[in-house]
């Protein structure tokens, strides 16, 4: 917790130090706040790339997807102080005359023009991105394509300010300013270039439909020990199958680690996984992870009982625990709520009644419908004394969590992790 404190205090650091250089003088305050947004804004538009690059240090401290809902937010609040920083400017050079303004704004100006360019060049990316949120006919590989020249709209943006920026001439500062392009550099070079590299390669062995729209996918290392995991945790994906595009995907390995292969269970749900019917057995993948902090593993040690709460393929990561801790001879008593549109749709249905028929601890429930607090007050006697593992859509994991909360379930004690690429 103390580590998570001081990352994010040192993170708030570097993005307010190059703004402790603006001071107030005799320039025109409109002036004076557009250095303010501009220094702040590209700080934190660097600082996406650290954010980004899959460091497994900073993966393990926050997990990959609060990490990757920070750079959201950040990079939002990076974009509008950017935004605010060319609205000032333009409102101070307004004071001259229009003319001057057209002047600014168009080519001539070689540092100010390749600032108004970066801008440009970021702002149609992000429509592009919003488009695609609201209009499935944008492919994701496509627009994860245009998503990389986002690069190179910030490499602009670090130019201008370097060579224009008023503070950023000389002294402390300048070295500031290069240091936070160095390590964006770095950050980009490590997960373009050495992360693909140490990815892993395996091989299609097995590729079955276990439920509706669920494909099963097992997979053997082709060189090396077999990845090593925790129950619950996710990885990285890329088939090389004809059909499939080449693009990686994040997916919860829902093998336990104990288990002699690697099992991945994907549900078709977009136009990438649309695809998946066409993954050939014998085909190579590389992978690349794991991450997550969403195990039991992650949690320190009690006599608690354990409750998994699925919905849909959510199923996967409490599949890997569940398997895990019974493989172990656990004696904890768990029980695991699985809700599903039918019974076509339920994952695993033949191997969980079967450990739910030789394993006393285990406790297996079939919703066919919502998981709602009536049926957690009449499946789990001890509401207190349990371990709450939520994994599902983003609605009904945060319905369930109102849910503990209104029985006095301590946060503490609640786990889910929303994390989502695809």
């Amino acid at each position: 917790m103390i580590k998570r404190y001081l990352l994010l205090a040192g993170y708030i650091a570097l993005v307010l130090f190059p703004a402790g250089f603006v001071f107030p003088s005799d320039t025109d305050l409109r002036y004076l706040l557009a250095r303010i947004f501009a220094l702040s804004g590209a700080s934190l538009l660097l600082l996406q790339l650290p954010l980004a690059a899959r460091f497994k240090w900073l993966e393990r401290v926050y997990g990959l997807d609060k990490l990757m809902r920070f750079h959201l937010w950040t990079g939002i609040i990076g974009y509008c102080l950017i935004t605010l920083h060319g609205t000032m400017i333009l409102v101070y050079y307004w004071q001259f005359g229009w003319d001057v303004v057209v002047a600014f704004i168009t080519p001539g100006w070689r540092w100010e023009t390749l600032g108004l360019v970066s801008f440009l060049f970021i702002t149609i990316i992000i429509l592009i991105t919003f488009i695609r949120r609201y209009s499935p006919k944008v492919p994701y590989h496509v627009w994860k394509w245009i998503h990389q020249f986002i690069y190179l709209g910030v490499l602009g943006g670090f130019f201008h300010s370097l060579f224009l920026g008023t503070q950023l001439t000389g002294g402390l500062l300048r070295w500031y300013w290069i240091g936070l392009g160095l390590l964006a550099l770095y950050a980009f070079i490590h997960r373009r270039c050495i992360v693909p590299y140490k990815a892993k390669p395996y091989r299609v062995s097995d590729h079955q439909v276990i439920a509706k729209t669920v494909h099963h996918v097992i997979l053997e290392p082709t060189a090396g020990a077999k990845l090593q995991h925790q129950p619950g945790q996710f990885i990285f994906v890329q088939f090389q199958s004809q059909g499939i595009t080449k693009e990686w995907h994040p997916f919860t390995v829902s093998s336990a680690p104990s288990a002699q292969q690697l099992t991945l269970s994907m549900k078709t749900s977009g136009d990438w996984t649309q695809t998946l019917d066409q993954l050939a057995i014998g085909s190579h993948a590389k992978i690349e992870g794991p991450y997550g902090r969403f195990s039991y593993a992650s949690i320190p040690p009690d006599d608690f009982g354990y409750v998994f709460v699925a919905g849909g393929i959510g199923i996967t990561p409490l599949h890997s625990m569940i398997t895990e801790l019974l493989a172990q001879s656990s004696a904890k008593p768990m029980t695991l709520l699985y809700s599903a549109r039918s019974v076509d749709d339920i994952a695993f249905k033949t191997e969980f009644d079967a450990l739910a028929a030789s394993h006393s601890n285990f406790k297996l429930v079939y919703v066919t419908g919502r998981i709602d607090q009536a049926c957690l007050q009449k499946e789990i006697p001890e509401q207190l004394r349990q371990q709450y593992f939520i994994c599902g859509p983003k609605p009904m994991m945060k319905a369930i969590v109102k849910c503990l909360h209104n029985l006095a379930v301590p946060t503490k004690q609640i786990h889910f992790e929303e994390f989502a690429l695809n």
